[in-house]
């Protein structure tokens, strides 16, 4: 009931309710953003979430009401992943990676576009043609026009833009292949000059150069070529194909987006950053064992995107979430910058 007071000439006036009170008892904003914080970045399973806010709050939080928090949000901060979404394909450089997820006891995939500024996470259904079906569900990489970094898997090779490949996939695959025979140690030397040319990069950045020596890239090809040669002599065509004879191919077919990171400074030599991006989700499921629903599964992916750009353009976290459930949603406008070591 709304507070009533009468002014000494006769006026009466009556309280006015906040426009987030809509029954007479009910959670406010940042209540229903602290219940969504603490399930997707803390990854609390709903009944350890209630819990905790009964005993913080001092009244008691019913588990339906933390259950359905992150659908709300998720519901309010569509306008950012929108903006996230058109962000990352404008981007000169981005991450992709992709991970299982389990969801209603099936196996799906949570696809992850990145940069160091955003994040947007993506699940979709298992599909006959999952990789290129997902990613063009995805919105980012059909409209992207400009350096994919990813780990070789072929559906990227379907889109029509620059690729880089993942460095840090390639070191442990030379790794494997030189453990396989003392005849191998031409991996262990590629690992040499793949990690000579990231000190090369490294060093051309911090110096703030736009390019690295001719005469050592010149270098580097006759190295990385040699070397090749010195793998295809250990490992002549058979009947039974390796997965060296495959590393090798891939290595000299592949060569120019192996080695694009030496040639264009705003590319990284790995692709952890989407990897780390991902991470949180092999969290959650440690966590919970997946989803229920296919409906949550997105809504936990949605709420996750908007948490990690957040984060990475410092932007209090809570407080964003709270100004969604407000109807305020927070926007990322900022460019993303070129990498830097």
């Amino acid at each position: 009931m709304r507070s009533r007071r009468r002014c000494g000439c006769g006026q009466v006036t009556a309280g006015q309710f906040r426009p987030e009170a809509t029954a007479p008892a009910c959670y406010g904003p940042s209540v229903r953003a602290a219940i969504a914080y603490l399930q997707v970045a803390h990854h609390l399973p709903v009944a350890r979430a209630a819990q905790l806010l009964s005993d913080l709050l001092g009244i008691p939080v019913a588990t339906g009401t933390v259950a359905g928090a992150v659908g709300q949000a998720a519901e309010r901060i569509a306008p950012t992943v929108a903006a996230i979404r058109r962000l990352l394909a404008a981007a000169a450089v981005a991450h992709f990676d992709e991970t299982g997820a389990r969801v209603d006891g099936r196996l799906h995939w949570v696809h992850t576009a990145c940069t160091a500024l955003l994040t947007l996470l993506t699940l979709l259904t298992v599909h006959a043609r999952r990789g290129k079906t997902a990613m063009d569900a995805a919105g980012v990489l059909p409209a992207f026009a400009g350096v994919a970094v990813h780990d070789c898997w072929s559906p990227y090779f379907s889109y029509a833009v620059d690729h880089a490949l993942c460095g840090a996939h390639l070191l442990r695959e030379l790794t494997a292949a030189a453990e396989t025979g003392p005849d191998q140690d031409w991996a262990n030397h590629l690992i040499e000059v793949l990690l000579a040319a990231k000190g090369w990069a490294d060093a051309a950045r911090a110096a703030g150069t736009e390019r690295i020596d001719p005469d050592l890239l010149a270098a580097l090809a006759a190295r990385y070529d040699g070397h090749l040669s010195q793998g295809r002599a250990a490992n002549p065509p058979g009947r039974r194909r390796t997965k060296t004879h495959a590393l090798i191919d891939r290595l000299d077919q592949r060569r120019e987006q192996v080695l694009r990171f030496t040639v264009d400074l705003a590319v990284p030599f790995d692709n952890n950053q989407a990897e780390r991006d991902l991470r949180m989700v092999k969290l959650q499921q440690k966590t919970s064992g997946g989803w229920r629903t296919l409906a949550g599964a997105e809504a936990f992916c949605a709420v996750r995107s908007h948490i990690a750009t957040a984060r990475k353009h410092r932007v209090h976290v809570l407080g964003a979430l709270r100004d969604a459930m407000t109807g305020n949603p927070w926007l990322p406008t900022t460019p993303t910058p070129p990498h830097t070591a």
